[in-house]
């Protein structure tokens, strides 16, 4: 499965879309709970692509994002 996958890797990477707030929001529902629960002492690599197509107006909640991530996960 999946969940087994992850158990055996020495760190996750998980993708967003930059310029998509719903998937950003789909990463705190979904995917940080889900990692903290089956691999809880992995390190995890954030990492946003398209950043190139994020209007000058969402950089600020790209940046917040990134921010949330690192109060979310800090231990």
């Amino acid at each position: 499965t999946v969940q087994d996958l992850m158990r055996l890797a020495d760190v996750v990477v998980v993708f967003v879309v930059a310029n998509d707030s719903e998937m950003q929001d789909r990463f705190f529902s979904f995917w940080n709970p889900l990692l903290r629960k089956i691999v809880p002492n992995t390190p995890v690599i954030i990492v946003a692509n398209k950043c190139d197509l994020v209007p000058d107006d969402m950089k600020d909640d790209l940046h917040n994002f990134f921010g949330r991530t690192m109060t979310a996960n800090s231990n």
